[in-house]
């Protein structure tokens, strides 16, 4: 069970990690005085760019929504997220929202998904255009 997460860099000489905030490190370390931890470091994926953010809303989901007679994309967008996503990132590592008395898995946003994470759905998304017969034009200036 994550307790807490801190992000921070690691120097170049790899001698000395950089807490992006130093108070909220003790904070949780004030927690859990006393108590015996473990400690993880895990690389930080870059997150999804700008261009795959808007090939995807400008062209894909909308053409897709206008083919689908979807008259949201924003709907669109969240059935294609809860249909393709459990093969991209597993259901436990999905956000925990906390409704009523419990907590629930809820869709991650995409502007959390990593390059890899946004490669992955987009492609499965064009399969599943392609499988409909609907030809996706590729991004400006690929071919």
């Amino acid at each position: 069970m994550t307790v807490a997460r801190h992000a921070g860099r690691v120097t170049e000489d790899g001698a000395t990690l950089r807490l992006r905030s130093l108070p909220a490190w003790r904070a949780t370390l004030a927690r859990h005085a006393g108590r015996d931890v473990e400690l993880w470091l895990t690389r930080v994926s870059e997150k999804a760019s700008h261009d795959q953010h808007g090939y995807y809303r400008s062209t894909v989901l909308t053409l897709l929504a206008e083919e689908w007679g979807w008259g949201d994309p924003t709907e669109l967008h969240h059935e294609l997220k809860v249909l393709h996503l459990p093969a991209i990132i597993p259901l436990d590592e999905w956000p925990l929202r906390k409704i009523g008395a419990g907590n629930v898995r809820v869709v991650p946003s995409s502007a959390d998904f990593t390059v890899e994470q946004y490669s992955a759905f987009l492609q499965a998304v064009l399969d599943q255009a392609a499988d409909a017969g609907i030809v996706v034009p590729p991004p400006r200036g690929s071919r």
